[in-house]
């Protein structure tokens, strides 16, 4: 995240050493960077773009039992679409694959340098995140 926030790079792919990831991965990638760029609603103004995530997250809002894990763990926002391949997530957890921007790394290292346990229960609880998941997921 550091490296991320005092880089020169509007924002990075950040990936766990065992993600599997889809077919044409960094086309789709940038493809779906390039539509929140084009998007009216947010202007390219995001901090977290989840390619691939558990719980909660589902494009069409069958959530089943994970609702649970949103209710204890807390910081589980309104899901709604903002363009055609990406859309705010109930409540993610995993941090196998996503896109951090500058600006979200900043407020990651802000809110999250003390977090303990599992840190993927923490950060995507953080409201001040402008949190955004990919459809159909990545990896």
């Amino acid at each position: 995240w550091e490296r991320i926030s005092s880089g020169s790079a509007p924002y990075q792919v950040v990936l766990e050493d065992d993600v599997i990831v889809s077919d044409n991965f960094m086309d789709r990638v940038e493809s779906a960077v390039r539509e929140l760029g084009e998007c009216d609603e947010i202007a390219g103004d995001w901090d977290v773009l989840l390619l691939g995530a558990f719980g909660p997250v589902h494009f069409g809002g069958r959530h089943g039992i994970t609702r649970l894990n949103a209710l204890i763990a807390g910081g589980g926002r309104r899901q709604r679409s903002i363009t055609e391949h990406c859309y705010v997530p109930r409540r993610p957890f995993g941090t196998h694959a996503y896109v951090l921007s500058r600006s979200g790394a900043r407020k990651l290292i802000r809110r999250a340098f003390y977090a303990s346990g599992h840190l993927d229960c923490v950060i995507w609880g953080i409201r001040e995140l402008k949190l955004l998941m990919c459809h159909p997921m990545l990896a």
